[in-house]
């Protein structure tokens, strides 16, 4: 048998208490969301309701697991580019604010291009832009669908592009 310096319950017992703090702020984040939509339609509660559910679901969930089972998630380890999150932080800012100017599909577009830029390691190959166009293509397509016509959410056009 090979033999470790590691003892085998390394990490037992060690709960993620920063994990489970943010989880319970996501509890009473989605509390309140679901208090807020209250007075919404029916229709137009459907969304809001079903994402402040499952926040509150999976947030209980990740708790409860941890105070269950003490040490079975990693701790971060920290490793990573400081650079590339404040990077992936200013393109989805940017994806934000440019919903309204230039619309659902196109802040989408240029949100995942830039997403992709800031997040891709490996080296560019054809094949590679290929499968990154397509799967990007059919994400931003399945979100549209999913808003627009199961949800009936109303997705800005654009400001832009309203007079064409």
């Amino acid at each position: 048998p090979v033999m470790s310096n590691t003892p085998v319950n390394a990490g037992a017992g060690r709960r993620d208490v920063l994990g489970m703090g943010y989880a319970a702020v996501f509890v009473v984040i989605g509390g309140l969301a679901l208090y807020f939509t209250e007075g919404m339609s029916t229709l137009g509660a459907v969304f809001p309701q079903t994402i402040a559910t499952a926040l509150v679901i999976f947030s209980l969930a990740y708790i409860v697991q941890n105070l269950i089972s003490p040490g079975s998630v990693n701790p971060p380890s920290g490793d990573g580019s400081w650079v590339r999150r404040g990077l992936l932080v200013v393109v989805m800012l940017g994806w934000v604010l440019s919903l309204t100017w230039i619309g659902f599909i196109a802040a989408g577009v240029l949100g995942f291009v830039g997403m992709i830029l800031v997040g891709n390691y490996d080296g560019w190959t054809p094949r590679r832009v290929l499968a990154y166009a397509l799967v990007s293509a059919a994400i931003i397509g399945g979100f549209y669908t999913l808003f627009a016509v199961v949800l009936n959410v109303p997705l800005p056009p654009g400001r832009w592009f309203q007079g064409m």
